[in-house]
């Protein structure tokens, strides 16, 4: 619940200490029904594939809010989408962002899964690759793995959502952290692979 009413108002702040106290809750419940029972939840183990990252996290809430503008609950789906045949190019991809899309692209070499790390109440719910165009939902948003620069100061991802037939956008995002905050910044001079309906 802290998490929530600390996100609520404040899209573009999300302390990343608020994110991880969140974070280690759920964990702990995972922990104990794996202890517990640990068939019951072989799903749900942690694998090469899930995204763990609080900061990923942390960054996804800041970006995907601003994107989708519904009524009705938001749909995130639970698979990342992989954008490699377009990246962004720019002389900051030379230097100070060079890092970054390096990462990003290792991060999504291959499909990754989110974990439920959005706050009850949220608009946002995790919906398998099946379901996310459901006509339940009021929109949907597709997310990349995150790609952050080696000091994890910067960050990069791809966004794609769609509010209804012919209604759609995606398009790369950037990051800069100051202060355990993460702010979307305007990077000059590069070319973004964007796509719009």
């Amino acid at each position: 619940m802290g998490l929530l009413s600390g996100l609520m108002g404040h899209a573009s702040e999300v302390s990343i200490d608020a994110v991880r106290q969140e974070f280690n809750g759920f964990a702990g419940v995972l922990l104990a029904a794996a202890v517990l029972a640990p068939g019951l939840f072989a799903s749900q183990v942690i694998d090469a594939k899930t995204i763990e990252d609080l900061d990923a996290y942390a960054v996804y809430m800041v970006i995907v809010p601003t994107q989708v503008v519904a009524a009705r609950p938001i749909a995130i789906q639970s698979e990342t989408v992989r954008n490699l045949q377009c990246l962004p190019s720019g002389k900051p991809f030379n230097e100070e962002w060079r890092s970054a899309l390096e990462s990003f692209k290792e991060e999504n070499a291959r499909h990754r899964t989110l974990l439920p790390q959005f706050p009850s109440g949220w608009p946002f719910e995790l919906a398998s690759q099946a379901d996310v165009s459901s006509p339940r939902w009021g929109g949907y948003a597709l997310v990349s793995a995150v790609g952050f620069n080696q000091a994890k100061t910067r960050a990069m991802l791809f966004v794609m959502t769609s509010c209804g037939p012919f209604c759609g956008q995606g398009t790369f995002h950037f990051l800069e952290k100051r202060e355990g905050q993460w702010f979307p910044v305007m990077l000059n001079d590069i070319s973004n692979c964007s796509v719009q309906s």
